[in-house]
């Protein structure tokens, strides 16, 4: 049966980021270090999966990486930016790595995680939702906080409970962080 991986924000940018000397030097030392983590998670991801494993990224995680390249990094020049597309294109053509839309029912599920839990934003919500969704996700990769948390007792670990039992979903969904 296949199993989908889902990946956040935090962990593409990351792994793009940390796989370029061009890039790195942006860093701070301290979100560097973090940045390294989450790159080599990703990485562990990648390389030890096996033909039943196939990555996830939404459509908005993507949206999310520019939206935050253009406002964080103005100061990227024209060998960054080549090195930014270079980074994601081999990323999607060496590891079978899909970039998907988030199906009707992932909307609904969103605004049900944003009334029930304010600290969710829009974006947070939708890439949580499509994971939830999807019954042949096993894992989603994030360290953000709010959805960290939420796993571990709030609102995600509810909705996370009420797909299994109805049997929406095959497995529960866990945290990769």
């Amino acid at each position: 049966m296949p199993q989908h991986y889902y990946i956040d924000t935090d962990y593409l940018q990351s792994y793009i980021f940390m796989k370029n000397h061009l890039l790195k030097k942006f860093l701070s030392k301290k979100n560097s270090d973090e940045e390294k983590t989450r790159s080599e998670n990703f990485q562990d991801i990648i390389f030890n999966k096996n033909r039943e494993i196939f990555i996830k990224i939404p459509f908005i995680v993507f949206g999310e990486l520019f939206n935050n390249i253009n406002n964080y990094h103005a100061s990227f020049d024209e060998n960054c930016i080549s090195s930014i597309n270079n980074e994601i294109f081999s990323l999607f053509d060496r590891n079978n790595v899909d970039l998907v839309p988030p199906e009707k029912k992932s909307y609904s599920l969103a605004n049900e995680i944003i009334q029930k839990d304010s600290r969710f934003d829009s974006t947070d919500a939708l890439i949580v939702s499509q994971s939830l969704i999807d019954k042949n996700s096993v894992f989603m990769a994030t360290m953000d906080y709010t959805i960290t948390e939420s796993f571990g007792g709030g609102i995600i670990a509810r909705i996370n409970d009420r797909l299994y039992n109805n049997k929406e979903r095959f497995k529960k969904l866990k945290i990769y962080g």
